[in-house]
């Protein structure tokens, strides 16, 4: 290598731009530089990861008003309803975006949007019932 190469191919701090002198595969000019720039790059890695936060809220809240439309809250105790699979998702509904879920036994994954439940009945049908307990 000449002169002329060495001072062409000067390093610098991938954080603040200073001239790096040492090693030749160091990064960074000090500790402060090397975090600084971590924190800024997992930040924006967590942003990028909650980008569809709020696309799956909006989801979340059109599947609640969808089934608040079958007044669940006026059955009685234990009761569900069936509607068709057809009628849920030609509304909007979105099965796979739920606030929580309760498996009651084999076979019996009950999923949740707050207070409102469902679970697939077959292919065709989906099975509804309130639990003021879920919303809590």
């Amino acid at each position: 290598m000449n002169n002329n190469q060495a001072i062409t191919d000067k390093q610098t701090c991938s954080e603040c731009g200073k001239e790096l002198f040492g090693r030749t595969d160091k990064r960074f000019c000090n500790d402060t530089c090397r975090n600084s720039f971590n924190r800024k790059l997992r930040a924006e890695e967590k942003a990028r990861d909650n980008e569809n936060i709020p696309a799956i809220f909006k989801q979340i809240r059109t599947n609640y008003e969808i089934l608040k439309q079958y007044h669940l809250e006026k059955l009685n105790e234990g009761a569900t309803i069936h509607i068709t699979k057809q009628e849920l998702l030609g509304k909007g509904f979105e099965p796979k975006f739920c606030t929580s879920a309760l498996n009651k036994g084999f076979n019996e994954l009950w999923l949740f949007c707050f207070e409102f439940g469902y679970k697939k009945e077959g292919e065709r049908h989906f099975e509804l019932c309130f639990d003021p307990i879920q919303a809590k």
